[in-house]
């Protein structure tokens, strides 16, 4: 099994699709596509919940097929 199952999650933005953000370490973010202002990186992330929830979930399915396939060939062994 792996041992680090972290993956990148880009941020989208929710009114032009956009991925690329100029931001100060605690300012407002701004989208460089369409210049949209989030006021905060919390309200950003919360503008992308799906997106991230969807992630998490790919990542739980990875660790379950991981697992599955550890305890597999454990047994295997015993056989």
């Amino acid at each position: 099994m792996k041992s680090d199952y972290s993956r990148p999650v880009s941020m989208q933005c929710s009114t032009c699709g956009g991925t690329e953000f100029e931001f100060d370490e605690d300012g407002p973010i701004r989208c460089t596509g369409c210049d949209r202002i989030y006021a905060s990186k919390d309200e950003l992330i919360e503008e992308n919940g799906a997106r991230i929830e969807q992630e998490v979930e790919q990542m739980k399915s990875d660790i379950m097929k991981d697992v599955r396939k550890d305890l597999s060939d454990i047994f295997k062994k015993f056989k």
